[in-house]
């Protein structure tokens, strides 16, 4: 939800510009963002489509907390011996459903023809014990001595256990300039490209 509810250090923290937006409690996040983002573009087409846009759209999904609505980690049966895990792919999905039905609002508004799509994930995983790659002990997470038997430090040591963040074969994790932190998937697609255009991959 916007809140963070489960986030020791935060407290509601969802806004409508300069607003405290309580009306979005207890609402999944990635909802909130999507709702927006079609009510802008159906907004922007009606009223100003001359006008470009630029449209700005911070998913949270897949960021602590890993929370999902039931119905989307149902979707994995397979996975219910790691719960965790399980929650990280419907996320996963429902941040791909989200991301559709923006887009099939862009369709519908026929913005899309003239829109530059760009999707990118922010940073890699935090750290984990994946003996394949560098694992906690590699990773500096300065402690305030206060605070290490707080809920913080006990998440923090519950990542080593955490099967569902990878960056291998990468090295490295969050925070860090390895690949491993800096080095994630992402794509552009426009109907303005060139089909003659040769894919890049990197």
């Amino acid at each position: 939800n916007g809140s963070h509810a489960h986030c020791p250090l935060c407290g509601y923290d969802w806004h409508s510009q300069t607003k405290v937006n309580t009306s979005a409690n207890n609402t999944y996040s990635a909802f909130l963002i999507r709702d927006r983002a079609v009510r802008f573009i159906a907004n922007h087409t009606e009223h100003t489509p001359e006008k470009p846009f630029l449209l700005y759209l911070p998913f949270q999904n897949v960021h602590n907390p890993i929370e999902v609505p039931a119905n989307y980690s149902a979707l994995y049966p397979e996975l219910k011996k790691d719960p965790e895990l399980q929650k990280l792919c419907g996320m996963i999905t429902a941040l791909d459903e989200s991301v559709g039905i923006v887009v099939d609002e862009l369709k519908r508004s026929g913005a899309w023809e003239n829109t530059i799509f760009i999707f990118s994930s922010d940073n890699g995983a935090p750290p984990t014990a994946d003996p394949n790659g560098v694992g906690l002990e590699d990773y500096q997470i300065d402690l305030d001595p206060l605070t290490e038997d707080s809920e913080v430090a006990n998440q923090q040591r519950k990542w080593k256990d955490y099967s569902a963040v990878r960056n291998y074969p990468l090295r490295g994790w969050k925070t860090q300039i390895w690949e491993g932190g800096t080095r994630v998937a992402g794509f552009v697609h426009s109907p303005l490209l060139s089909p003659t255009t040769k894919p890049y991959v990197n």
